[in-house]
């Protein structure tokens, strides 16, 4: 499915050249090794040979085709058209094929928060935050973890949540991770 995206869809709608292709296959395994990759352009466009805006032009083409989530800091001005502060896969089956074809464990990490940013952003904006992982809707801040994860990060903000892997029931400000997927 990957591959007919990008060699078809993407390359048809962008009216790509055959070299870029590769690139953008390439991209999307450094995103779904990546523990919430924090893109250094200068360095992936010297890695991959390529300029830098081509680079910013593969990120876009992958997240309007829906292969990648590219997260933002909230931000306004100049300081919107920078590059992503976080990209994550799609959503997770995507993760776990990538990682599968490459013979990869996938990170805990990177798939609880591959699947909070797949859920909630199909209803809601969201931004990466300086304190906890997320911004929701521009009032809500979440930072998503195991069932040992506490409030330390976000304790001075009213508005802080924790989404938590591997409990049933939530309690006080503290949410079960798979309750995000009835957002879907």
């Amino acid at each position: 499915m990957i591959e007919k995206i990008i060699y078809e869809d993407i390359a048809v709608i962008y009216n790509l050249r055959q070299p870029t292709l590769p690139i953008l296959k390439k991209i999307i395994w450094l995103v779904a090794t990546s523990k919430g990759l924090s893109p250094n352009i200068d360095k992936i466009s010297k890695n991959l040979q390529v300029s830098r805006e081509m680079i910013y032009h593969c990120f876009d083409y992958l997240a309007h085709s829906g292969l990648i989530n590219n997260i933002h800091y909230d931000a306004l001005g100049m300081k919107l058209v920078r590059k992503p502060g976080k990209v994550y896969i799609e959503n997770t089956n995507l993760l776990s094929a990538i990682n599968g074809h490459l013979t990869l464990a996938g990170d805990t990490g990177s798939i609880r928060e591959t699947f909070f940013v797949n859920q909630v952003s199909s209803l809601h904006s969201i931004h990466l935050h300086d304190h906890g992982d997320f911004l929701i809707d521009r009032k809500y801040v979440f930072e998503v973890g195991g069932k040992s994860k506490n409030f330390q990060q976000v304790q001075s903000i009213e508005e802080a949540y924790l989404a938590l892997d591997n409990i049933e029931i939530g309690f006080g400000k503290k949410i079960p991770l798979y309750i995000f997927g009835l957002l879907y």
